[in-house]
């Protein structure tokens, strides 16, 4: 499937394309009928229904700009996933994702030959920074959150949240490795990883780079690599 104004994605930059899940009932339509049978399913399961049309977008509008860069019809996008969870195409092709959603926004990271992940969130409340410190955040970081201004805390919280989130999708182990024992406090995209034999050392091999977002949000992407031109854009509803 070729789209219209899409240019070509150079070998060494990872883009990025937001969208909108809060779509018209005859665009989810369309949507829905490319989703593959797990995923029809999966969204049947949802008993809110605007999760569940949130769910179908997204999933959707992901088949959508995974068919253009294949060149194929988003219907005929083959979805595989990892032992523990992660999403990749379930076809020789060197093209690598990973989508983000929180609430209406949409996010999907797209490169050739290099693994990546982002993450959106909201900015979280005071409270819940508070009630996830201890579980998110390493012992330097704690550090530097107790000597953030108040009013600031909820923002620079979710930049280490969004930046753990991106990596660890990226680096495709999940929640094997604890989120304390991350530290992204360091710029530009260095990630640290805590040994317990050997203490803070650098995640080689990966980088990443904190993101324009949605006003009340934060958001990240981690990829292999570093010094990768990063591109925005704003993916446009095929129709």
């Amino acid at each position: 499937m070729d789209t219209p104004g899409l240019t070509e994605l150079h070998q060494a930059t990872v883009r990025l394309y937001w969208a909108t899940l809060d779509l018209e009932p005859s665009d989810l339509s369309r949507l829905c009928s490319a989703l593959a049978p797990d995923e029809s399913a999966r969204a049947s399961r949802y008993r809110s229904s605007q999760d569940r049309d949130r769910f179908v977008a997204a999933r959707g509008l992901l088949r959508q700009i995974l068919g253009a860069h294949l060149h194929t019809s988003p219907g005929s996008v083959r979805l595989a996933y990892s032992a523990r969870g992660k999403p990749h195409l379930d076809d020789p092709s060197d093209l690598r994702f990973s989508l983000s959603h929180a609430g209406s926004h949409l996010v999907v990271a797209v490169a050739w030959s290099r693994q990546l992940g982002v993450d959106v969130e909201p900015e979280p409340s005071e409270n819940l920074v508070s009630e996830l410190a201890d579980v998110v955040l390493s012992p330097p970081e704690r550090d530097a959150l107790d000597r953030t201004v108040q009013t600031e805390r909820p923002a620079w919280f979710g930049r280490m949240w969004t930046r753990k989130e991106a990596f660890v999708k990226a680096d495709g182990r999940g929640m094997e490795i604890p989120l304390e024992q991350i530290d992204v406090m360091t710029d530009p995209g260095t990630v640290l990883l805590f040994d317990p034999g050997s203490g803070w050392r650098q995640a080689a091999g990966w980088s990443f780079r904190t993101i324009p977002a949605p006003m009340g949000h934060a958001a990240c992407v981690a990829a292999e690599g570093s010094g990768w031109p990063v591109e925005h854009l704003q993916w446009r509803l095929i129709l």
